[in-house]
This record gives structure tokens, C-alpha cells and sequence, in this order.
């Protein structure tokens, strides 16, 4: 029961019955499931959405907040990094976006830690965005050709 795993610690886990052993491995596995922020956010929010909140727990500015949001928008939009994780698309475009402010005091293996991803993931996931023409400067201009794109096809039904 509960007083059993409370007591299990790595030292003596072998002592354990399979089943409870078993239990607890799965335990762990739902977890991640149940509590997404255990590791990163699943894939049922869109970039944006976690840009805004990760960007609020790293005390970023709202101006380089709204400029990454922007990216990781134009990347959803653009399809540029589809089947990867949001996590993944938010982080990278919080990093373009302090990159581009020229903010000296950011960390950024803060910034990796709070997506819960590895730096170099970061890194080459930036270099993949902009390396598709997706900056700061851009991003306005690709959210609008999409947003035209839709609305041309609405009227056509």
C-alpha cells in the first residue's frame, strides 16, 4: 500500500514485489501524463499559448514576448517545424526573439530549462526557423499571408 511506497527507495526497491515495482514504474509513466509540467508541455497547446506563459515564469518583457509569440505563430502558420513538439517551437522562438532584442542578460540555459528542453535542441530548432525565413522582422508579414489565404477560402464556399 501507500506506507510500502513511502519506504521504497533505490537501496532496497529490489526487495520489492514485482507487482509493486511494476506499479510504481507506471505510476511514473501517467504522471508525466496527469502533471505535463513534470517534464514539458504536451502537445494539446499551441506554441503561442506556451510562449505567453513560459515567457511570464521567465519574467521576460511583454515587448519580447509579443515578438516571440509572433514567431512561433509564422512557424505554426508556415508549418515549418510540424510533427515537432510545441515546447520545442515556443522555446526556440523565445530564443530568436531575445536574440533579436539584444538583451545581454538573458540565459539561455534558463530558457532551455524552463521549456524543459536541452540547449542544443534549442539552438537548432532557432537556426531551423530562421534558416525558412521566419524572424522577427518577417513574422508579421507571414502571419498575414495565411490569415488572407483562410479568409480567401471561406468566401469561396
Amino acid at each position: 500500500g501507500v506506507r510500502e511506497l513511502q519506504q521504497v527507495t533505490p537501496n532496497n526497491a529490489h526487495l520489492m514485489p514485482p507487482q509493486l515495482r511494476t506499479a510504481i514504474k507506471r505510476t511514473k509513466l501517467h504522471a508525466k501524463v496527469v502533471f505535463p509540467d513534470m517534464r514539458k508541455w504536451g502537445g494539446a497547446m499551441k506554441p503561442s499559448h506556451i510562449v505567453r506563459r513560459r515567457c511570464g515564469e521567465l519574467g521576460i518583457p511583454m515587448k519580447i514576448r509579443n515578438v516571440a509569440e509572433k514567431i512561433a505563430k509564422a512557424t505554426e502558420k508556415k508549418g515549418t517545424l510540424e510533427g515537432k513538439q510545441p515546447a520545442t517551437i515556443a522555446g526556440a522562438s523565445v530564443l530568436i526573439a531575445l536574440k533579436a532584442s539584444g538583451d545581454a542578460t538573458f540565459d539561455e540555459g534558463k530558457v532551455a530549462l524552463t521549456f524543459g528542453l536541452a540547449l542544443s535542441t534549442l539552438n537548432s530548432r532557432a537556426q531551423e526557423i530562421k534558416n525558412a525565413g521566419i524572424n522577427e522582422k518577417t513574422a508579421d508579414k507571414i502571419i498575414e499571408e495565411y490569415e488572407a489565404k483562410s479568409s480567401r477560402l471561406r468566401r469561396r464556399r
